[in-house]
């Protein structure tokens, strides 16, 4: 397994520091830092071979990015199937230039004044709609759970193996938030197992919180050692079923005012992963 952390402000200083802390690489968590994206909708290939150049002149690489999401597509509105080409288009740039994971470019909460089931049925067409692409060109598309994860949430815990049996493909799965679904009331342990074993979980938000919406009515991020969970335990089980992908802390929790790049947060998250990791691999 790999540490991977945001994007920050992908700065040289930036890039140096992910580098000196032991840390593999970057997700791209806000689209509008992708080449191309703010100027043409899309991703645009030189300017992504760019990124990939700088980064890897530090011994990183990208092993997941985000897209936007087809708002006027998902509402029914004019030039909703422009934004679908131009997801297809980048999903063929990211495959092009050897990226693997794309976070599926759906709400996590119901745009306003969309029924859930009108979302629901769009949200679903576009998977369907995207994913041979994806298939085309050797890129898995990573589903985020619901996020706060409120019961009636498009992809609340429930949804999560009700989307898998709508989209059957093996190029569609899962960015397994621990957090979240923690948050949300379920056995992670026993989750990860489940969709583990099916092969369904692509990429990894790896961080622990304190309380959850069902059994106390609210939560609390924190630290990874400072929580409910047990995250050795959460990184066994994810070794256990053969997860051998990327591990994000995903959210600062120490010092969040520091962003965008969270130095101090993402330090201390990157040690303690590796110290997990190094008894883990004994």
């Amino acid at each position: 397994m790999k540490i991977v952390l945001r994007e920050g402000d992908l700065s040289d200083d930036y890039l140096r520091f992910v580098r000196k802390i032991g840390a593999h690489g970057i997700d791209v968590h806000s689209s509008y830092n992708l080449p191309g994206i703010s100027e043409h909708g899309y991703v645009e290939q030189k300017g992504l071979q760019k990124l990939k150049d700088r980064l890897r002149s530090e011994g990183l690489r990208i092993f997941r990015v985000s897209l936007p999401t087809p708002c006027r597509f998902l509402k029914g509105q004019p030039g909703g199937e422009e934004e679908v080409q131009a997801l297809c288009r980048s999903i063929e740039c990211l495959g092009r230039a050897s990226i693997p994971i794309v976070a599926t470019p759906v709400h996590m909460t119901r745009p306003s004044g969309l029924p859930p089931e009108e979302h629901w049925s769009r949200a679903v067409e576009l998977c369907k709609a995207i994913t041979p692409i994806a298939e085309d060109w050797g890129v898995k598309l990573a589903l985020h759970p619901t996020d706060p994860p409120v019961a009636e949430g498009p992809f609340s815990p429930m949804r999560w193996q009700r989307i898998l049996d709508a989209v059957p493909s093996k190029n569609f799965g899962l960015l397994y938030c621990v957090g979240t679904r923690y948050e949300a009331g379920m056995d992670v342990y026993e989750d990860i197992r489940y969709f583990g074993k099916r092969g369904k979980i692509f990429h990894v938000h790896f961080r622990n919180v304190r309380g959850s919406l069902p059994r106390t009515g609210s939560y609390e991020e924190v630290p990874l050692d400072d929580g409910e969970m047990d995250m050795f335990k959460v990184l066994k089980t994810l070794w256990e079923v053969g997860y051998d992908g990327a591990l994000n802390p995903d959210h600062p929790t120490m010092y969040p005012e520091e962003g965008p790049n969270w130095k101090i947060d993402w330090a201390y998250s990157v040690g303690y992963i590796k110290a997990l990791l190094a008894v883990l691999n004994r």
